[in-house]
């Protein structure tokens, strides 16, 4: 719920594409800040839910917002734009669009943005244009690569009173040399994993959008059949959204047991403290030819260290997650099914697990030690106009 600690009328509005949802790596993240500042708003144009929190104010008609086939180019989005249904006239908004920012804008301080991709950093131009605030941009992912001259991203970061980054390789590619490290967040456990009771019987969480590191999954399937030819029994459990593994190869689908999504922190935790390790599929490739290696740090690399879960995977020696989880570089290999088997069945030893799960709790601990919200609180206090 929306707090009623307001300094006057003047709040800081945090604006990003998705809305305030566990089904996103920025609908969580976001959700956190905004709990942190208190009095935070919230502005998005895309759903995932119909559920709409108070804070929150939707810039797009709910069902357009919803609809993935109202939010692809083609002749539905037209259709909607031509029919007035939708908010948008492409990356402009209508004039009823523009009204709701406008009102917005009269009890704003300050405003941070956090794009995604071009696509996210074009629409937060336009929105920052029409409110005439100071704003700060948070870099916390870079799908299209660095900002490009002239581009849109370019244009909020040199346009932004602060820029934070989640990863240094970001912080450098913005140019920016004020810009500030900003790490992502979460509360701690009220559980945590143990490790396996039988170490012939193991299980194996993977959770989020796994289709974005699908090229790891045939490895996963050869480790099955390797520690299976050394009497070894393992259960793949995937904790999320049944559509993201629909578009999966079937043969990979079939492999994996469906616990559902956990639709609370809570849950989340109680799923994920249910196996005894977590697989992390990528990113597999070298930074310099993958932008998700480059630049991308899966948010639920927080999950699993504030379990004590210990992390397993095929993460790059030098990708910006490897470098963000230091601590974790152990247990992590090369995508092969031979190599994958080996560590399990390593760390299936009680003394080796407890070393693993150790290290992932010292992850956590260093990085929530930050402590993120005051930091972004302290950031939008400081350029919102006295």
């Amino acid at each position: 719920m929306p707090s009623n600690d307001r300094e006057g009328d003047v709040q800081p509005l945090l604006i990003t594409r998705f809305s305030l949802t566990n089904r996103t790596a920025i609908g969580v993240q976001t959700i956190h800040y905004c709990n942190g500042i208190g009095n935070a708003r919230h502005l998005y144009w895309e759903d995932l839910t119909l559920q709409r929190p108070a804070r929150s104010v939707r810039l797009e008609r709910p069902v357009l917002s919803r609809l993935a086939i109202f939010r692809r180019p083609g002749p539905a989005a037209s259709a909607a734009r031509a029919l007035g249904l939708s908010l948008w006239r492409g990356d402009v908004l209508s004039g009823a669009g523009r009204r709701v920012v406008e009102r917005l804008a009269a009890t704003t301080g300050s405003v941070y943005v956090a794009p995604i991709g071009g696509a996210d950093a074009t629409r937060m131009r336009h929105l920052l244009e029409i409110l005439g605030k100071p704003f700060v941009v948070h870099l916390w992912d870079m799908l299209d690569g660095p900002p490009q001259p002239g581009g849109d991203l370019a244009w909020l970061i040199d346009h932004a009173a602060g820029v934070l980054s989640l990863t240094r390789e970001m912080a450098q590619a913005s140019g920016r040399s004020d810009a500030e490290l900003l790490f992502f967040m979460r509360p701690d456990s009220a559980v945590r994993a143990a490790a396996p009771v039988d170490p012939q019987r193991l299980r194996v969480a993977l959770i989020g959008d796994i289709g974005s590191y699908a090229a790891g999954l045939p490895a996963m399937q050869a480790a099955t059949e390797a520690l299976r030819a050394r009497g070894i029994a393992v259960e793949w459990r995937y904790i999320g959204w049944r559509g993201i593994v629909r578009r999966l190869d079937p043969a990979l689908r079939d492999m994996l047991t469906l616990a559902g999504p956990a639709r609370t922190d809570a849950a989340r935790d109680e799923a994920l403290a249910a196996c005894h390790f977590a697989l992390m599929l990528g990113p597999t490739q070298p930074p310099e030819t993958n932008h998700r290696s480059a630049y991308s740090v899966p948010s639920r690399v927080l999950d699993f260290g504030a379990l004590g879960l210990p992390v397993i995977g095929f993460v790059h020696p030098r990708s910006a997650t490897a470098t963000f989880a230091p601590e974790l570089a152990e247990t992590m290999c090369q995508p092969d099914g031979a190599a994958l088997a080996a560590c399990m069945e390593t760390l299936s030893d009680p003394a080796r697990w407890r070393e693993a799960s150790e290290r992932s709790r010292r992850f956590f601990e260093r990085v929530v030690g930050t402590r993120p919200a005051e930091q972004l609180r302290a950031e939008l206090a400081r350029i919102s106009p006295r």
